[in-house]
C-alpha cells in the first residue's frame, strides 16, 4: 500500500474530492470507496474524520487487501469497513454494505477512480447505474474517465491533457489492461 497508488491520478482526483471530504455540510456523510482496490484514501482521511468509510471491492480483492492492512497498518489506527461484494449484483451489494451500517437513506460522498475507462461501454453504463442504486438522491458522486476520442485514438494526441496519453495507453493494453470506454464529450475546464 503506498499513499500514492496511482501515479497518474490519485493526486490529482484528492485535489478535487478535498472539499467533499473536508467541508462542514459534507464531512460527516458515510463515504463509499467503490472499486477500492489497493487505494488508501480510507486510511489517510479517515483519522481526520468522523464519518463511516466503507470499501467495497469483489471478495479476492477487499480479501487481499484486508490481509495486507493486518501486516502494515498499526491495529489502533481507525479502518474502513470492508464489504466484499460485485457492483455487478447492486442489491446483493447494498445488502452487504447495510449490514456493516450503511444507510442508503442518508445522503453519502462515493468515489469509484480506476474503473470506466477499463469496462465494455455497456459494462461502464450498467456500473454506473449500479452505483445510482446504492445512493441516496443528495449523495456526492466523483468517478474519473477518459474523453472517447482518447480511447477511440489509442491515446493518441488529441490535444489538451491527453495529448501525451498514447504511451500510458500501450502500456495498458501490454498488460492486459486495455482501455475500453470513454465518455462523448471532453472534460469541461476547472
Amino acid at each position: 500500500i503506498t499513499e500514492d497508488s496511482h501515479p497518474l491520478g490519485t493526486t490529482k482526483a484528492e485535489t478535487h474530492l478535498a472539499p467533499p471530504f473536508s467541508g462542514p455540510e459534507l464531512a460527516d456523510l458515510p463515504s463509499l470507496i467503490l472499486a477500492a482496490g489497493f487505494d488508501t484514501r480510507a486510511h489517510r482521511i479517515a483519522p481526520e474524520s468522523d464519518a463511516a468509510f466503507y470499501e467495497l471491492d469483489l471478495p479476492p480483492v477487499s480479501a487481499e487487501k484486508q490481509a495486507m492492512v493486518v501486516r502494515v497498518v498499526p491495529a489502533t489506527a481507525r479502518r474502513p469497513k470492508y464489504v466484499a461484494a460485485d457492483l455487478r449484483e447492486p442489491s446483493q451489494a447494498l445488502k452487504l454494505l447495510q449490514e456493516q451500517g450503511y444507510d442508503p437513506r442518508r445522503p453519502s460522498v462515493a468515489t469509484l477512480e480506476g474503473v470506466l475507462m477499463y469496462l465494455p461501454p455497456t459494462a461502464a453504463t450498467a456500473c454506473l447505474r449500479a452505483v445510482a442504486t446504492l445512493l441516496q438522491r443528495g449523495a456526492h458522486m466523483a468517478f474519473d474517465f477518459l474523453p472517447a476520442s482518447c480511447v477511440a485514438s489509442g491515446g493518441k494526441s488529441v490535444g489538451g491533457e491527453w495529448r501525451d496519453y498514447k504511451n500510458v495507453a500501450l502500456w495498458l493494453a501490454d498488460k492486459g489492461e486495455p482501455l475500453r470506454s470513454g465518455f462523448p464529450h471532453e472534460p469541461a475546464e476547472h
